[in-house]
């Protein structure tokens, strides 16, 4: 039996692992609510962006409509899904952007598909991939894709 002494060891671990779970607990759900919202999607409502496909391999024609100022980036597609940067727009105001051309770091490749991204600016007016998050309308990201055609292609169109 117990004495009024104090706490056995037993007790003391006990209650050791009791405190490092409780302070484990906090900070999980302090620091990964906050970490959710990280990355994800925001929805500013609205924006959008037409892209067909392209033709040149170093540069990268578009239209936009942003309701708050942003950047739109080009992708590489691994299984569908966007991968590495490879452009990235000026930062673009709010409104109509007709005929945005964004260059590219790499040149394309011809026949792959790639994807262009809408993202909110965050205030800096410098892209970051970390801070600016993509923008989602209804719930979907804006994010169209679209494939790098040979220019031959675009000459048999034109003579046809």
């Amino acid at each position: 039996m117990n004495n009024a002494k104090g706490l056995d060891q037993n007790d003391k671990i006990l209650l050791g692992f009791v405190i490092g779970f409780l302070l484990f607990c906090g900070w999980y759900f302090f620091f990964a609510q906050e970490a959710s919202n990280v990355n994800g999607p925001v929805d500013v409502g609205g924006g959008s962006i037409v892209i067909e496909d392209q033709y040149d391999v170093e540069k990268v024609t578009l239209d936009a409509e942003l309701v708050a100022p942003g950047h739109i980036t080009i992708h590489r597609t691994m299984s569908e899904a966007p991968a590495e940067i490879v452009g990235v727009s000026r930062l673009l105001d709010v409104g109509v952007h007709e005929g945005v051309i964004i260059g590219m770091n790499v040149p394309l490749d011809v026949g792959y598909r790639y994807v262009a991204i809408l993202h909110v600016d965050d205030g800096d007016e410098v892209f970051e991939p970390l801070e600016d998050m993509p923008v989602e309308v209804n719930g979907e990201v804006v994010r169209p894709d679209f494939v790098v055609l040979d220019n031959s292609d675009s000459a048999d169109e034109i003579a046809q």
